[in-house]
């Protein structure tokens, strides 16, 4: 039979086994111990371990309260009994509703770590961000515009006398096919595209209009681009188990999943 609470302290206890598995210096950890101290009467602790300080092991037992309303000093007080007086060892407690003011003052005088545990959902997420929202416009590469000028004719009659700019084959002054405008554009774009427009050399430049071989002026590929919206959240719900709040110094430890 599952007894009350146990739901909560085996999670505390896999909060501590995480912690322990990222390098944090706990080892021999256990649930449900009973301990027998100077009154020789059995004590039932939800978590003991032991603090690996030095090569010195520490043995620390942990109380845990899944309250709906934050635990009181009475109840930090026997966790303290036992734990110094009756034990010889060091405690700590849990609580998923935390401490009311009584019992974090009781626990600073008496040398008692209070902390607030709980899962990402019952965590106090004020003043600290637990959603982010990120919206990302990228500029993305969309096509290309040729601007051909030949020396002598309107674009208008290039646009008639010439096949498209991609499939213009450019000539040297011999008439010798020096290369394809398409190819050539595209293998001068690997160092240019992140210009809005470039120019290429236009030196010893022709093309063949009806059997003459006419100079290129200039040759301007314009870039054209769109841009791609990308949205994703970052939510602490992914890629957190747990978290601790330590009750008197207000630090965080979150827990990994």
């Amino acid at each position: 039979m599952v007894k009350r609470g146990e739901g909560y302290e085996l999670f505390c206890k896999t909060l501590i086994d995480k912690l322990a598995g990222t390098g944090a210096p706990f080892s021999n950890i256990k649930h449900n111990v009973l301990k027998k101290g100077k009154a020789h009467t059995n004590n039932q602790i939800d978590i003991t371990f032991d603090y690996d300080y030095k090569g010195t092991k520490i043995p620390m037992i942990v109380e845990c309260k899944d309250y709906t309303r934050p635990v009181g000093k009475e109840k930090v007080a026997t966790l303290s009994s036992i734990a110094h007086e009756d034990l010889g060892v060091n405690g700590i407690f849990f609580a998923k509703s935390g401490f009311q003011k009584g019992a974090i003052q009781y626990a600073k005088a008496h040398g008692i770590d209070l902390y607030k545990v709980t899962n990402v959902t019952d965590a106090d997420w004020t003043d600290r961000i637990k959603k982010i929202n990120l919206t990302m416009n990228v500029p993305a590469f969309s096509s290309l515009e040729l601007n051909v000028q030949i020396v002598g004719i309107s674009q208008d009659d290039s646009k008639q006398l010439l096949p498209p700019p991609e499939k213009l084959t450019v000539l040297d002054s011999f008439g010798r096919d020096k290369y394809l405008l398409g190819d050539e554009v595209k293998r001068q774009f690997k160092n240019n595209s992140s210009k809005p427009k470039f120019k290429l050399d236009t030196s010893d430049s022709f093309v063949l209009v009806k059997r003459d071989l006419k100079p290129i002026h200039s040759i301007e590929v314009v870039v054209h681009r769109k841009i791609l919206t990308t949205k994703a959240v970052i939510d602490a719900d992914a890629f957190v188990t747990g978290i601790f709040e330590n009750a008197i110094s207000k630090e965080w430890i979150m827990v990994k999943k």
